[in-house]
């Protein structure tokens, strides 16, 4: 499990309260139009955007393993895209506004297992109080990517054990693995019964942070 020291941690949180200054469609002007981004392309442009929480130095490793998850696209299901409702919305929504995209179709906009984690990870960070670059690394860490990873092997691998989660049994999620692992071995009506992610977030919520 990676290990973040109390003043790393603290570093992360006062970098990302920075953030609030300014809202997601500033930034992301920013980085559409901004002079340090002119030679990057569109899809760079707004990965330096989604990862611009992290610290270039101090949170290289994590970095490249968020840039590689931005660059795998998420191959999902009609049934996924309607379980996974709320988060594919959200998702297409900021995507739509960097893009400044307002009218685009769905069809036409895309979701990286990047925008997954990130999704997960911000929620888990205001859940239990912590930075979202160490939501990151707790997500990483139960899909079997404890960092420092520095080849995109098992980045992909762990991607291809995980994208079906919500669906299938037999894989690995970045949540709580023994509660999916459980309902999943149940079939009834021709489909396992393999709950969605918010389900499974939910059940690792409650094992980190205890009902009292």
């Amino acid at each position: 499990m990676t290990i973040i020291s109390g003043n790393a941690e603290r570093a992360r949180l006062i970098r990302e309260s920075s953030f609030k200054r300014v809202s997601d469609s500033q930034r992301a002007s920013i980085f559409r139009n901004g002079s340090t981004y002119k030679n990057y392309g569109d899809d760079e442009k707004y990965i330096a955007y989604k990862l611009n929480f992290l610290s270039p130095t101090d949170d290289s490793e994590l970095y490249f393993v968020l840039e590689t998850l931005f660059n795998i696209d998420w191959h999902a299901t009609d049934y996924q895209l309607q379980i996974e409702e709320n988060m594919v919305e959200e998702i297409f929504s900021e995507r739509r506004m960097f893009f400044n995209r307002a009218h685009d179709s769905n069809e036409f906009i895309k979701v990286t297992g990047g925008d997954i984690l990130i999704y997960w990870a911000k929620k888990l960070a205001f859940d239990i109080n912590c930075s979202v670059a160490t939501a990151c690394e707790m997500l990483l860490d139960n899909l079997g990517l404890p960092l420092p990873i520095d080849d995109e092997r098992p980045i992909y691998r762990a991607w291809a054990e995980f994208e079906l989660s919500d669906c299938m049994p037999e894989m690995v999620t970045m949540f709580d693995q023994e509660y999916y692992d459980y309902n999943s071995s149940f079939y009834s009506n021709g489909r396992y019964l393999v709950p969605d992610w918010w389900e499974q977030y939910q059940s690792y919520l409650v094992k980190l942070v205890p009902y009292s």
